[in-house]
């Protein structure tokens, strides 16, 4: 109705004007109002895009450069970190495996007769040491009193340890009381008895427990397997009978020497 009361050259819409610039009838869609309105958001909108791909692609070489070189620096890093670990866990293995050398002297080590002597003395003195600290005697005390000393030894008394064979491996309590008098300034006497509680190695998987007195008599008081716990009892009883002995000795030697004083 509003078409049919405005004249055709004033119902053209301006794309309808710029329509019949081409010398072609003006088609209907274009007479309508809205068409421009259309024409115009669709150009700005085409516009806009078009600024913005042309910026993007004045920009894009330099950050997509950027995030390539932030990329790159992040790959290399972390491959450095990678060779690092390896490299570590390279040297740690070859330091952690012993050389055929190496490997050859343990064995030597293992299958030699000192390292094996070595091995088990170190084992029987560990017991005879705890048999020794039950008594916690003194050192040498002052002259004019009786001395008592129970040590573990390795290699005493030498004259029992001559006769026993190479294989075996001996170690010992020695039991030891003294008793020093001075009879005038150049003359000391010291009258000492001496036993040793013995505990040997004798083969492999036994042990022996005995006493060689102050006279070198041999008495065999325990045998087992180095297991044994009550070895350990038998050698302290052994120590506490040997002082009692040799201390009954020493009195005897005492009042010989004081009565000779007199």
């Amino acid at each position: 109705m509003f078409m049919s009361q405005v004249a055709p050259s004033d119902a053209l819409t301006n794309l309808g004007k710029w329509w019949e610039l081409t010398g072609q009838p003006v088609p209907p869609w274009l007479l309508a109002p809205r068409v421009d309105r259309i024409a115009f958001w669709f150009a700005a909108l085409t516009l806009a895009i078009w600024i913005a791909l042309f910026v993007r692609r004045r920009r894009s070489p330099a950050a997509s450069q950027t995030v390539a070189d932030h990329n790159t620096i992040a790959e290399a890093l972390l491959e450095m970190q990678e060779l690092r670990k390896r490299s570590s866990a390279s040297v740690s293995h070859y330091q952690n495996q012993p050389s055929n050398a190496e490997q050859a002297a343990e064995e030597y080590r293992l299958r030699s007769i000192p390292h094996y002597k070595q091995t088990i003395e170190a084992e029987l003195m560990e017991v005879c040491e705890r048999v020794a600290a039950r008594f916690d005697l003194p050192g040498w005390p002052r002259p004019g009193e009786v001395t008592q000393r129970i040590a573990a030894k390795v290699g005493e008394p030498d004259d029992f340890i001559r006769t026993q064979p190479d294989d075996t491996v001996w170690t010992a309590v020695q039991v030891l009381v003294a008793f020093e008098a001075r009879r005038t300034r150049q003359t000391l006497v010291r009258p000492t008895f001496t036993s040793y509680v013995m505990l040997g190695r004798v083969a492999p998987g036994k042990n022996v427990v005995g006493v060689c007195d102050d006279s070198r008599r041999w008495q065999v008081l325990a045998e087992g397997a180095p297991t044994d716990p009550s070895h350990f009892n038998v050698m302290v009883e052994a120590a506490e009978s040997e002082r009692g002995r040799l201390l009954a000795q020493l009195e005897l030697e005492i009042r010989r020497l004081t009565h000779e004083g007199k």
